[in-house]
């Protein structure tokens, strides 16, 4: 059996030149197009990954949802047919670049070779005799990993035509927004997403977070444990595709809800535009209910993938690229092995206009991360000046704070935390924010716990130190969070 396998890109290149936010989308949503024309004569052959269904090609919500990897069994004259589709694709888009650039009749051939110089898609054919489809998967994928790894590439272009058209104001009336919306107008409000909780009248304030938008990296973990399980099974690797597919209906649902943006899914891989607060629930919320959604499909299987995600809260008006990848450094931190050994983590940015940051850091089974998602639910409507308070109190007194933590009986630590914090907040007015501590000692207690599973064996005290440092600090970034979001625009 002969079988053709593909892949695309510069994805990350481009990607990360781009500075607005419609300039990300299109730039994002440009390869799914680019990949569902080229397929699209081979859309009846089987499939090996992705699975190929109607899901992909009937969405009309602005998400790409076709990926930069295909392999698919090939019959005779398919190899041929592909290079054909190949150049037709490449004169289309070229047609359309010129059209919407206005283009001389004398600058389209510079701007043809840049198309076909600058687009990377690479694909071979090869025959397989007595092998399982895992076989083919591995072998064809390490052969277009090697091929990816060859590219080579002008480090500036002094006219990079795709960029000029990403962030061209003829976009919202080109071919590709006309391919992803049925409703064009839809599409500008990508750039209103920080304040569609005003636009929709659930929030008649002006507030800091309505300057800002969330975006969200999530990518799978354990896939290719999963795979081999289902194989030993006899199972095939068709199964997981489905379920991904499942996930993909109801991630696009769940996103709709919030008010959230996919700009693209494939499988296990989403990139996600967000405002920080839709009416009650913040972006934290939906992450939660994503990877519960995921865990929902993926129960079926011996060995269950899990979803990691990586998040940049930025200014609207922080450079897109920068952006997008400090988001994808994120979900690198998330995927990490030698931190979070298991993955299945959110590790998130909030990248402050004033140059500030930090860093909120979940592994989504713990404690501390339900802990965190009711301290958001409950406390988000705390006074600002409370949350303030509390966070220089933290500051001043990180030394005694770490002095308990170090205590080695845990009734002793947890009985402590809790006489220091009461001794500290003793008047009339904290009455009222009791439960609200009560809270953050649960979270500081659970945190450190967990920060000590990760290092059981006390070496040094300076190993120590650290573990009671992290703890604290996580207990900062959250404070940090909750005060932002509760943080009018003027203050």
């Amino acid at each position: 059996m002969k079988y053709i396998a593909m892949t695309l890109g510069p994805i990350c290149r481009l990607t990360s030149e781009v500075r607005s936010i419609k300039a990300l989308w299109a730039s994002s949503y440009f390869f799914s197009y680019l990949a569902k024309n080229l397929i699209a004569p081979f859309k009846e052959r089987k499939f090996i990954l992705p699975i190929v269904n109607d899901f992909m090609w009937e969405g009309k919500e602005g998400i790409g949802r076709f990926p930069d990897r295909y392999l698919f069994e090939a019959l005779p004259g398919d190899f041929e047919c592909l290079k054909e589709q190949v150049n037709k694709v490449e004169k289309s888009i070229t047609g359309y670049l010129a059209e919407n650039l206005n283009v001389s009749e004398e600058e389209k051939e510079s701007l043809g070779n840049f198309v076909r110089r600058y687009l990377k898609i690479y694909f071979f054919e090869k025959d397989y005799e007595d092998v399982t489809e895992a076989d083919v998967k591995e072998d064809c994928y390490s052969i277009l990993d090697l091929l990816e790894m060859q590219d080579s590439y002008t480090l500036h272009e002094p006219n990079n035509y795709l960029i000029r058209f990403f962030e061209d104001t003829n976009l919202y009336r080109s071919f590709l927004v006309k391919d992803a919306f049925d409703e064009i107008k839809r599409f500008q409000a990508l750039d209103q997403l920080s304040e569609v909780e005003k636009s929709e009248r659930l929030n008649q304030m002006d507030m800091m977070y309505h300057n800002y938008i969330a975006i969200i990296n999530a990518d799978g973990d354990r896939m290719s444990d999963t795979i081999s399980r289902l194989l030993d099974e006899g199972r095939s690797i068709t199964e997981l595709s489905k379920k991904l597919l499942d996930f993909g209906n109801d991630a696009v649902i769940i996103a709709k809800e919030y008010a959230a943006r996919i700009i693209f899914i494939g499988g296990d891989d989403i990139l996600i535009f967000a405002p920080i607060k839709y009416g009650i629930r913040t972006v934290f919320g939906l992450l939660n209910d994503l990877g519960k959604k995921f865990d929902e499909h993926m129960e079926s299987f011996s060995v269950r993938p899990t979803l990691s995600f990586g998040m940049t809260v930025t200014y609207k008006k922080f450079p897109m690229g920068e952006a997008l990848k400090l988001s994808q450094e994120m979900l690198g931190k998330s995927k990490d092995k030698s931190i979070h050994p298991l993955k299945n983590t959110i590790t998130s940015i909030l990248q402050k206009h004033s140059g500030q940051s930090s860093v909120i850091e979940f592994e989504k089974d713990k404690k501390s991360f339900g802990i965190f998602l009711n301290l958001l639910e409950q406390y988000s409507d705390q006074d600002s000046r409370i949350l303030t308070s509390v966070s220089h109190w933290l500051g001043n007194n990180k030394v005694i704070l770490s002095a308990i933590l170090n205590q080695k009986d845990e009734k002793i630590r947890c009985d402590s935390l809790k006489n220091y914090f009461n001794n500290s907040f003793n008047e009339d007015i904290h009455d009222s924010m009791r439960e609200f501590l009560n809270s953050l000692i649960d979270y500081l207690l659970i945190i450190y716990q967990e920060c000590m599973q990760k290092s059981p064996e006390r070496q040094t005290d300076h190993s120590q130190r650290e573990v009671e440092e992290k703890a604290i600090e996580a207990l900062y970034a959250i404070l940090r969070f909750i005060h932002f979001i509760k943080t009018k625009k003027d203050e």
